[in-house]
């Protein structure tokens, strides 16, 4: 039987999921409490949401009594439980946010330079949305796709913090949250924790960082992980649930405490490589609108100020005065900085 010290779950879709969860929450209240007293075992819920957000989404389990020693918020900062109410490790969060700043500009770096090289040495390679941190590309070719995107594996090495994604004549480079995994292994260092004795479950992209094999020795995800997470258990030979969000949970942690751990993949699973994936055009187009929208709509609101100014300065609308208050200060500011 294995024995589990530090519990780590995440919450959107791994602890929380459907309404019909909640008989389970007294059966998860129960594995817990006897972890606790068979391993001293401590439970930290890993989330992206910050801690105030995770307050509100948490209150079902919290109403029931359910409270975990420490947390985890926006991938990064770890809250530890105490009677005044959950205290940060300040120490802690400032290195994680210099981590995070370093690794983020390594990539920006990376990718501008692998942009052009990728562009100029593929035919028929289009750029289908460009950022800092963000490349999407189609090749031609499902070979030429799989080329890309090895050449890109390999120059980014072992970064955590991002991910390289490949749908058939597609590849997306776009970050990732990396730091769920530093964090916990943190923790366990904190609390003298082997790796070995670690159980991270999660679902969702940001969860695999945790669920390497590196940071916790038991691993484990839920029926209704992402294709990426399923396989990432899957070699670590981890336990892949046959059932969805919580009751997933409940049962990995009776899989590795009864030796019957599955690290199969289900025989729906489908690599993500032989997928035609999310459609890039339409997510493309939702992206710049956003974007294009509001600049469109402060580019209009200028131009009506202009002319507004212009009658103003004729006497020709009313409220002339007012019309021109603000470009007068305006006028004065600059003349005072400048001048």
């Amino acid at each position: 039987m294995a024995r589990i010290r530090l519990l780590a779950t995440d919450l959107d879709g791994t602890l929380i999921g459907p309404a019909n969860d909640f008989p389970l929450y007294r059966e998860f209240q129960s594995r817990l409490e006897q972890l606790r007293a068979e391993h001293q075992c401590f439970w930290v819920a890993c989330t992206g949401r910050s801690l105030g957000s995770f307050r509100s989404f948490f209150r079902p389990m919290q109403a029931l009594g359910l409270e975990p020693d420490f947390v985890v918020v926006s991938h990064a900062y770890i809250f530890s439980l105490s009677p005044l109410g959950y205290v940060p490790h300040f120490w802690w969060s400032l290195r994680v946010r210099l981590n995070m700043w370093l690794h983020a500009r390594r990539v920006r770096f990376i990718l501008q330079e692998w942009h052009r090289q990728l562009i100029r040495m593929t035919l028929g390679c289009k750029t289908l949305l460009r950022r800092p941190d963000r490349m999407l590309l189609h090749f031609e070719s499902e070979a030429s796709a799989r080329m890309g995107a090895n050449l890109l594996r390999s120059r980014l090495g072992d970064l955590p913090n991002v991910q390289v994604f490949e749908y058939r004549n597609h590849v997306d480079v776009r970050p990732v949250p990396f730091t769920k995994g530093i964090a916990l292994h943190e923790l366990a260092g904190q609390l003298g924790v082997d790796t070995s004795m670690v159980l991270a479950i999660g679902n969702g992209h940001n969860d695999l960082s945790m669920l390497n094999g590196l940071v916790a020795g038991m691993v484990a995800c839920p029926a209704n992980s992402e294709p990426e997470v399923m396989d990432a258990v899957h070699r670590a030979e981890g336990h892949v649930a046959s059932t969805a969000a919580l009751a997933g949970v409940l049962e990995s942690m009776e899989a590795f405490q009864r030796g019957t751990v599955n690290s199969a993949l289900p025989g729906w699973w489908i690599n993500p490589a032989e997928r035609d994936g999310p459609d890039y055009n339409l997510r493309m187009r939702s992206e710049h609108r956003s974007g294009g929208c509001l600049s469109k709509g402060l580019l209009i609101l200028l131009v009506i100020y202009t002319v507004l100014v212009v009658f103003a300065r004729f006497g020709i609308v009313p409220l002339a005065r007012w019309i021109l208050a603000p470009l007068d200060l305006m006028i004065a500011w600059l003349a005072r900085c400048f001048l």
